[in-house]
């Protein structure tokens, strides 16, 4: 599907959505400008690469991009974990007031968006429960412990 079919209230825009909420998180964790990365394209490919070369490079550490990703994964999931501790669950998981309202021009005009669909397949995805909190097995996957 093309970018403009995907949209927030279609389910399959979870996976795309996790992916790049893990990207953002290597970039932060890098120092890397938040607008050089996106999900979905060749550069983006490219870009990964020439990370990965820069951390051998500069550490002698040799990631997969597999590895460089479940780092995105596990930064992602470990503040999740904490604003869960904080109260944070699935009632707080909502679009920003602003796109509440129907949209006033383009291919969507008039359509409210929801996060409804998405948002189950969101926690499928991401291995959380139906409240929004990580489960135990994902957690132990990304090797986070003593939370």
């Amino acid at each position: 599907k093309t970018i403009r079919e995907r949209t927030v209230d279609n389910p399959e825009f979870a996976k795309d959505v996790a992916i790049s909420q893990d990207l953002s998180e290597i970039n932060n964790a890098l120092g890397i400008c938040r607008q050089s990365i996106s999900s979905g394209t060749q550069i983006v490919d490219d870009l990964l690469y020439l990370i990965l070369d820069e951390i051998y490079f500069l550490t002698g550490i040799k990631l997969s991009l597999k590895e460089l990703m479940q780092i995105g994964e596990r930064i992602f999931n470990l503040k999740r974990v904490f604003n869960n501790k904080c109260g944070i669950t699935k009632k707080d998981d909502q679009l920003p007031p602003r796109l509440k309202f129907p949209l006033e021009k383009g291919r969507l005009k008039g359509k409210v968006l929801t996060i409804d669909l998405m948002l189950d397949e969101y926690y499928k995805f991401r291995g959380w429960n139906d409240s929004g909190i990580p489960k135990d097995d994902k957690l132990a996957e990304l090797e986070i412990i003593n939370y």
